[in-house]
């Protein structure tokens, strides 16, 4: 087994026979098997826009849980924090009759209740705030196999109830169209004439729903509401019906797929759709994903390849026939399920009970995981990057393993994961900025963080010879707590923001702590006048060890000073 370390976050894995979720460990690569009980198999597991979140939607059960993944950043004024807790079941009660369909847009998620109608609208801003009391907004648009679609400002396209839905629920379970709500209940606009609705997405200002004949389209724009149906192309069988469907935010086009003919482009300013991939009996597309960013399309197909398309031109950028093995069932609860994250691809191989990670931009395999039982849906939950969420989280935290990073330290570089995150995001913006060089930024990129990953090796390597109860690290300086949540270290500083602010009595205090733990030695930085502080440290025999906060004449560059801190805390503390 193997993991990428990259990657801050986690995965979710629902087992397609029974109830249980299994956790997958970026960081570490370890497999938390059925960590949890969802009631039954999961339909939905999907994450909140942040990627802090994700509801899983388990409808044999009639539950609906909300999963909070343990691991995002937190914004504090100038900086960002990053949190790192425990996967969680959050203690919402969402039970109901027949829960089936979920979708997340931006800020809201929703979740539609086939037996009674009622549809949830979550608000992950509120749900931030309030945890396990958040209490969902909830609605009705009557019993059907139903479905809401958030839209922007506020506003959702919900499907339409079959006018003959009671006399015969089985037969006219189907929607017939949509119309537009608002938030407090009312119908701003309704559009009716797409046959057996089943599959929809949303980009922001419009909906688009899959039909018997083609797809019904249903837009809100500063206050304006319009409705399209778009036919299937000419020559189509008589029978053609889409029945999934995807888009993104921002995307001008949607991509909707039959199972009996193919997967299409939608594109609803035109009033058109063309075929992408075509379906046959010997080889058709069975599984579709948009990737965290909406740049890239991922479509598994049936004999087991997998296939990259650029989501906006459409070309078709890798595919592979080696990343899944073993006989591909192309059932619903046993197919290939496809998550994304930064730069990754995980994808789901229940035949061979394993989760498998790609590179992202040449589907090269670069991770699997051994899952018992029949790993299906999946999700990933934890960080993807300031810009998707930069209200997340104004609450005081500190992490699981009691080190608090302080609402004022912005000293994310002394965990060098961190940086690794905010390299990538300063890559990411110079390739927009400059696309004509963005191979020079990519690959620089990549070569630093590669020296990155060697250095936290190098690091967690160091440290490894530090006896348990020696890992406490007394500083003057409050600047490493980072650095101790990252290496399990006990970090005690007294002073906070700068430095250089040392008293005769914080000397006194630090080496009365170190003396009642009975440590060899207690931290200084080189800004400190240390005069008094040898002398004192002397009288007492405690030694005093350098660490730097920020590079200087003697270790100008970034890594030379991470590795420096680390050697002095092995010399001084073994």
């Amino acid at each position: 087994m193997s993991h990428d370390a990259e990657l801050a976050g986690r995965l979710l894995v629902g087992d397609g026979e029974t109830g249980a979720l299994s956790v997958i460990d970026l960081e570490t690569g370890h497999v938390h098997q059925d960590e949890f009980d969802l009631g039954s198999r999961a339909g939905r597991i999907y994450p909140t826009k942040s990627g802090r979140f994700a509801v899983a939607v388990s409808s044999d059960a009639n539950a609906v849980n909300v999963i909070d993944g343990g691991m995002y950043l937190e914004e504090h004024g100038d900086h960002f924090d990053m949190v790192e807790r425990d996967v969680s079941l959050l203690g919402i009660d969402l039970a109901g009759d027949r829960p089936v369909h979920m979708y997340v847009g931006g800020e809201w998620a929703t979740v539609y209740y086939d037996g009674s109608g009622d549809f949830l609208l979550i608000n992950e801003h509120e749900l931030e705030e309030e945890g396990s009391s958040y209490v969902p907004i909830t609605m009705n648009a009557g019993a059907q196999h139903g479905a809401v679609i958030p839209l922007e400002d506020d506003l959702f396209a919900v499907s339409l109830q079959h006018p003959d839905y009671a006399d015969n629920p089985e037969e006219y379970g189907l929607p017939i169209g949509a119309e537009i709500w608002d938030l407090d209940g009312n119908v701003l606009h309704s559009a009716e004439g797409c046959p057996d609705l089943h599959g929809d997405a949303g980009n922001g200002h419009m909906a688009v729903f899959g039909c018997t004949g083609g797809v019904l389209m249903v837009e809100a724009h500063d206050g304006h509401y319009e409705d399209a149906f778009i036919p299937a192309p000419a020559g189509s069988p008589d029978d053609f019906r889409l029945t999934s469907v995807w888009g993104y935010y921002g995307l001008d086009h949607f991509f909707a797929l039959g199972s009996a003919v193919g997967l299409y482009v939608v594109e609803p300013e035109e009033g058109s759709m063309e075929q992408l991939i075509p379906a046959s009996e010997d080889l058709r597309p069975i599984q579709v994903a948009l990737s965290h960013d909406g740049e890239l399309l991922l479509v598994v197909m049936s004999d087991g390849e997998l296939r990259m398309y650029e989501a906006h031109d459409l070309d078709l950028l890798a595919s592979t026939s080696d990343a899944l093995t073993g006989e591909i069932d192309p059932g619903f609860w046993a197919r290939p399920h496809i998550a994304t994250a930064p730069d990754h691809i995980f994808v789901t191989n229940s035949g061979a009970g394993e989760v498998i990670a790609l590179d992202a931009h040449d589907l090269e395999e670069v991770g699997h995981w051994e899952i018992s039982g029949a790993p299906t849906k999946i999700a990933f939950v934890g960080i993807l990057g300031e810009g998707d969420h930069p209200e997340e989280g104004h609450d005081d935290h500190d992490d699981d393993d009691g080190h608090g990073h302080g609402e004022g330290d912005p000293h994310f570089w002394q965990d060098p994961r961190l940086v690794v995150h905010y390299v990538q995001q300063i890559t990411n913006g110079l390739v927009e900025a400059d696309p004509d060089n963005a191979a020079t930024y990519l690959d620089n990129s990549a070569a630093y963080i590669e020296e990155l990953e060697a250095l936290d090796a190098y690091i967690v390597d160091k440290l490894a010879s530090i006896p348990a109860e020696r890992r406490v690290m007394v500083t003057f300086h409050d600047a490493f707590g980072y650095f101790g949540a990252r290496y399990d270290m006990d970090v005690q500083a007294f002073v906070g923001g700068h430095g250089g602010d040392v008293s005769p009595d914080d000397i006194t205090n630090v080496l009365n702590l170190v003396v009642d733990k009975g440590l060899p030695a207690v931290f200084a930085e080189t800004q400190f006048s240390d005069d008094a502080l040898e002398q004192v440290a002397r009288d007492a025999g405690i030694q005093v060890g350098i660490v730097r906060s920020l590079p200087d004449d003697e270790f100008p560059d970034y890594i030379g000073m991470m590795r420096s801190n680390a050697d002095q805390l092995a010399q001084f503390l073994r």
